[in-house]
């Protein structure tokens, strides 16, 4: 893992430790990230390959910290926006990143395309990407 993704996973953990959010990892061939309301706990599945470690978790703290407390009691991770709750986390996953990874870069140096790369992004969401990191 290099530098800079080292210190955004910090930065996340440190975020899920500010909201009392647990998070455990729990390594299989299949299955994937989920939150679960009633525990208020994320687990994570290192071997996710849909998208880097990184965006789950951002994606899962997406439905943790923004998420409708009267909404689903768990979440299972998904990159496709099959409605609005997972909408909602994929967007703010990119906001929590982005604030932390662009917080000393001016807007016009913002590149979505290296972003979309480094976190292994489907093209589905290239526009919201460029619309939230262009803030």
């Amino acid at each position: 893992m290099n530098d800079e993704l080292r210190e955004l996973r910090h930065h996340l953990f440190h975020l899920a430790d500010y909201y009392g959010i647990e998070i455990e990892d729990i390594p299989a061939e299949s299955g994937t990230h989920m939150y679960i309301r009633l525990f208020n706990k994320i687990f994570m599945n290192p071997n996710e390959q849909r998208a880097n470690y990184e965006f789950g978790l951002a994606h899962e703290l997406g439905h943790a910290i923004y998420g409708d407390p009267e909404g689903e009691a768990y979440y299972s991770f998904s990159l496709l926006l099959r409605n609005e709750e997972e909408k909602s986390a994929n967007a703010n996953a990119i906001r929590i990143i982005s604030n932390f990874v662009y917080r000393d870069t001016p807007v016009e140096a913002r590149n979505w395309k290296r972003f979309m790369d480094g976190f292994n992004l489907p093209n589905s969401l290239e526009d919201l990407v460029k619309e939230i990191i262009a803030k």
